[in-house]
């Protein structure tokens, strides 16, 4: 699990094909030297596994063909360079919002708008996402835990400050780039859980699982 708060920001140095899998070696990053082989790191926004630690600010990780299918490693070129952050250890401070490193989709940027030292940036998602998306809630765009300003139709928005904007690299996103975008996890969770198709066994009260209809019974 992750937390959306970037560590590092590092860069791709190698690109390996073998097969249906990618070796990505990432550098320029001191958070290399506190990974391990089968260490978990999330790669703008991506999960991925360490296979190799190279040097104390080199490490590999492989990709495989669901993960380029779903993410903007597709596109990995030599030079790019990658939000990074490691998985979060059981006694660690959580401070950002739970993110799983598991990419649901990916969004176009299609507007920025600049507001002296911070900037909204607007972005456009596939319409069967949007549902997970509320204003106010959370949303992480290329592994960066970011709150939702607005939500319009198929598209949402959200603010960057200073810090944000220097430290990761969302700073240097184009109108037309695409992202990754991760959901919120509960939003997922309870989307399903009310969900027409929902196959839930009964309870001992003979409920299958919850619905709209039971929702309000409760008081929602």
């Amino acid at each position: 699990m992750f937390t959306g708060l970037i560590e590092d920001v590092g860069k791709i140095t190698s690109i390996i094909a073998r097969g249906d899998v990618t070796v990505v070696e990432i550098g320029d990053t001191f958070i290399a030297s506190e990974l391990k082989r089968g260490s978990s790191v999330a790669v703008s926004g991506a999960c991925l596994t360490v296979v190799e630690v190279v040097s104390s600010n080199r490490f590999k990780v492989e990709i495989m063909e669901e993960t380029r299918n779903r993410t903007t490693l597709s596109k990995a070129r030599i030079g790019l360079r990658v939000n990074l952050e490691r998985a979060l250890p059981v006694q660690g401070r959580f401070d950002g919002h739970i993110v799983t490193g598991h990419v649901d989709t990916l969004g176009e940027v299609v507007d920025i708008v600049d507001k002296g030292r911070t900037r909204q940036i607007f972005i456009k998602v596939p319409s069967e996402w949007v549902k997970y998306i509320v204003e106010k809630g959370s949303v992480a765009v290329d592994g960066v835990s970011l709150t939702v300003i607005s939500v319009e139709g198929d598209t949402f928005s959200v603010g960057l400050i200073p810090t944000t904007l220097a430290d990761t690299t969302i700073g240097s996103v184009r109108k037309g780039d695409r992202v990754n975008i991760e959901c919120d996890i509960l939003a997922k969770y309870i989307a399903r859980l009310i969900s027409s198709d929902n196959k839930s066994p009964p309870s001992d009260e003979g409920s299958y699982g919850l619905s709209l209809e039971r929702l309000r019974e409760l008081g929602w």
